[in-house]
Parts: structure tokens; sequence; C-alpha cells
């Protein structure tokens, strides 16, 4: 009798072993599937996967998003909308359905959604971006920069907050804000198109901060804010306008330098400059600087450049995809 018991036993654990596998299999094909664009396949085969395993979170998330992909918010959010309350629930439960009220155009059960999602993950940028854009959709720009400052400030790694907020300042030309996160936009994401978009609101913004007057126009604000304008722009001796060159970009990110780590730099401890100090260190520093504002500012000379200094530019790829940069959550001096 313990024999045949332990043979069932056996038989029972097997059939969970396999069921496993085979949900695992189908859910692999159908993150294949839908990274090849086959969305209405890859649907069929993840609700096989869903119907044997409802427990998985991935597999309703990925179904969720599916259906968004194949314009279909309704049954997207039908998905979503348990899966906010469950125990397991994350802030991409939230962003799921958040991005299924959006399309349908639920723009207020979408903001009670936020709010309650940020309560529940106060450290989720990811939430704090959804819900400026929502609020930009509505044209609500001055609530949805509260939303995007906060989320710089609870989850600085996230990189949409400083893009959108890159994006508002250079828009309302709040230079200073510019220069600040869309640095930091462009070393946390570095591959993509809005990366050269930004690199183009950040030669805006030092073609304005190193004009005469900059100082007077631009140094007002927090005591951080005073400070970091101080850095940028108390070396420009200018009497009438500049034609900004990479010369004199070049000299004026090194008085930056020299002025932050004299002055600023334990009062304000600063990532960004930290990583501007190694990039000195390992002699880098002029491969960056062109990175940053060469195609933005002559596309011809920025080519003619790499071309003559292939050895340099190589080296700062290489540095650049060997680092990963990230923000400490202590570094938060602007406010809004």
């Amino acid at each position: 009798m313990q024999k045949l018991v332990l043979i069932c036993c056996f038989l029972i654990a097997s059939c969970q072993v396999f069921a496993q596998q085979d949900v695992k299999q189908l859910y692999e094909s159908a993150k294949i599937l839908m990274r090849q664009g086959e969305y209405e396949t890859a649907t069929t085969i993840l609700l096989k996967a869903v119907k044997q395993d409802s427990s998985n979170l991935d597999m309703q998330k990925d179904l969720a998003y599916l259906y968004l992909l194949q314009n279909n918010p309704v049954l997207s959010a039908q998905i979503s909308r348990p899966l906010i309350d469950r125990a397991d629930a994350d802030a991409q439960c939230f962003q799921m359905l958040g991005m299924a009220y959006k399309a349908a155009v639920n723009y207020s059960e979408c903001a009670t959604l936020y709010k309650y999602g940020i309560l529940k993950f106060p450290h989720a940028g990811v939430l704090y971006n959804e819900y400026g854009e929502l609020l930009a959709m509505q044209q609500q720009l001055d609530q949805a920069i509260v939303q995007w400052e906060k989320g710089i400030e609870q989850d600085p790694n996230h990189s949409n907050n400083y893009y959108n907020a890159s994006m508002y300042y250079a828009l309302n030309r709040k230079w200073l804000r510019v220069a600040l996160y869309g640095e930091y936009f462009i070393n946390l994401e570095s591959y993509t198109a809005r990366t050269e978009t930004i690199k183009g609101k950040l030669l805006n913004a030092y073609q304005a901060l190193l004009q005469p007057g900059a100082l007077q126009q631009f140094g007002n604000g927090n005591s951080f804010e005073k400070a970091f304008a101080a850095a940028i722009c108390q070396n420009n001796n200018a009497s009438k306008p500049l034609n900004i060159s990479m010369d004199n970009l070049l000299q004026a990110r090194l008085a930056f330098l020299t002025n932050w780590g004299a002055e600023k730099a334990s009062q304000f401890p600063l990532r960004l400059v930290d990583h501007l100090l190694q990039l000195q260190k390992e002699g880098i520093w002029d491969a960056y600087q062109q990175w940053v504002f060469g195609a933005a500012l002559n596309p011809t000379a920025y080519q003619q450049w790499q071309t003559v200094h292939a050895k340099e530019a190589q080296a700062y790829q290489q540095f650049q995809q060997g680092r990963v940069f990230k923000v400490p959550t202590q570094q938060y001096y602007t406010g809004n």
C-alpha cells in the first residue's frame, strides 16, 4: 500500500513538472512571436499558457500588453485591472492598466489609478512619468512637470522623467535645468533617437548660458541653482553675443568643473560631476564633448573629427558601453 502511494505521488509530481515545462515553452514561444510582431498568434499561445497557470504575473502583464499592441484597450484593461489588487502586484501592473485607460481616453479613471499606484509605490519613477504624460495630454503642463520632477527625486535612474522635464524646460527656456537634466538623460539613455533630440536641447542650453548677462538672467532660484549657474556662467567675459564653437564649449565645461570642484562639490555632490572628472582621468574628455555636442553643432565637422580621432572615439565608445551610469537618490537639489 505504501509503495502504491509513493508511485501515485511520483506520477502527480511528474505531471506537474511536465505542465510547468509546457507553460514555460508556451510563454517563450509567445515572447518570440511578440518580438517578431506576430501579435495575434502570440496572443493565442499566451492565452493557452495563462489558462494553465493564471498565477504567473509576468504572463498576465504580457497578455495585457499584447492587447494594447493590437489596439484593444478594453481587453487589455480587463486583463490588467485585477492585477493591481494582487499581493504580488508591482508598479508595472499600474503602468499597464494606465496605458489601457489612456488608449481608451478614460483620463479620469487613469488619474485616479496613478494616484493610487504612487501611494503604493512612492519610489516608482515610471508612475510619476506616466501621470505627468497623462496631464500633458490634457494640456496641463504646469502640473505635469511637478510629477516629472517628483519622479526624478524619487527614482533618479528612470530616464523618462529627465526626458520630459528637459523638453518642458526647453519649451519654457529654462536653460539651466535643461543643462542639468539633459546631460543626465543622455548618460542614462545613450542610444535612442531621443538621445539625439536632447543633445540638440543641450546645445541650445549652452548657447544661452554662455551669452553675456546669462548669470543675471538664469542665476535665480534656490542655492543649488545659483551655484550651478555661477559655475557655468561666471567665467564668461564676453561683451557681445558669442558664436558657440566646440572650442569655447570645451573651455566653458572645463571652467565649470574647476569652479564646482573648488567651491560646491562638498555642499552639492553630483554624480554628473563625478562622471566628468572620471572622463578627464580616463583621457576621453574631448571625445565625450564631441559625442554630446558635435553632431548638433556641426554634423560634418563631427564626422571629420571621428575620422581623424578614431582611436579617441573608439576609446570613449568602449568606456560608455562598459560602464553603468547610476545616480544616487540623495542628490536632488532643484525642487520645483
